[in-house]
């Protein structure tokens, strides 16, 4: 099945089954959740493989010939050929946090066809909120539509959410508060159902923003590097790397917001 030929009731099939898929890993993930209180690399690898091999396993199901791209699969950051499928997946963004037993991890999934963004989920399970969208539809979370935040983001009870060593790198003179809660993928989250105003992304791999960036597209928002070009998805999974700091905004308001941040 090529893409854009696939109607848009193919596309939501995909999505419940992606919805489905990462639900499933999120029962997995929350059968060794607080087993922890500091983090554990031993109990993260643990679950992070039996995660990634169960997605793994139930796609070669439904489709043998499709492409995986995540931590576990293609681990030096080489995407796969551009195949009809490609799934580029988090089986557990926010390892520090779940390991220490901190609610705020997920699990990432995104599909590409033919070179496009189709799908994205990202589910948390220990909070029970699953977000997902088909590219340029709406997005939801729990059955609920999302929408980015309509305020300019720039009074003092807005809200930036940023990498966790943003200050090794920039000095910001935001006006609102600056947070960070340890995974990307629940930060662009946040971002399209309106939360916060902005999130600065650093240090990160295509899978760790794939899904999330989908979702934030149909909520309303977008995503710049520093120098104020648009990201393009598309470029990264033929293999572009990823550069530069991005910004994750609503549409319209990354100047307003770029120019609180100031690099060394």
């Amino acid at each position: 099945m090529k893409n854009w030929d696939t109607t848009y009731a193919e596309l939501n099939e995909l999505l419940e089954l992606t919805i489905s898929l990462s639900t499933q890993c999120g029962q997995i993930a929350m059968s060794h959740y607080q087993q922890s209180f500091v983090y554990d690399e031993s109990l993260v690898t643990q679950v992070e493989l039996a995660s990634f091999e169960f997605i793994n396993s139930e796609l070669k199901k439904y489709f043998p010939k499709s492409n995986i791209f995540g931590q576990n699969y293609h681990p030096d950051d080489t995407p796969p050929k551009e195949d009809d499928y490609v799934w580029v997946i988090d089986a557990l963004d926010g390892t520090s946090a779940y390991s220490s037993s901190v609610p705020i991890w997920s699990i990432s999934m995104a599909l590409f066809i033919s070179g496009k963004p189709a799908v994205g989920v990202v589910n948390m399970p220990a909070t029970e909120e699953t977000y997902y969208s088909i590219y340029n539809h709406k997005a939801f979370l729990n059955g609920e539509e999302l929408q980015v935040t309509d305020c300019s983001g720039e009074d003092n009870d807005s809200t930036m959410l940023t990498y966790s060593r943003f200050h090794q790198k920039y000095t910001v003179d935001y006006p609102g508060k600056l947070r960070s809660f340890g995974s990307t993928a629940a930060h662009l989250a946040y971002l399209a159902r309106g939360t916060v105003s902005a999130v600065l992304i650093d240090n990160v791999h295509l899978w760790d923003i794939a899904a999330g960036a989908i979702i934030l597209q149909s909520a309303g928002g977008e995503i710049h590097y520093l120098d104020g070009n648009r990201v393009d998805f598309g470029e990264l999974l033929r293999g572009e790397p990823i550069s530069d700091t991005m910004l994750a905004t609503p549409k319209g308001i990354y100047p307003a917001i770029a120019h609180y941040i100031h690099s060394f």
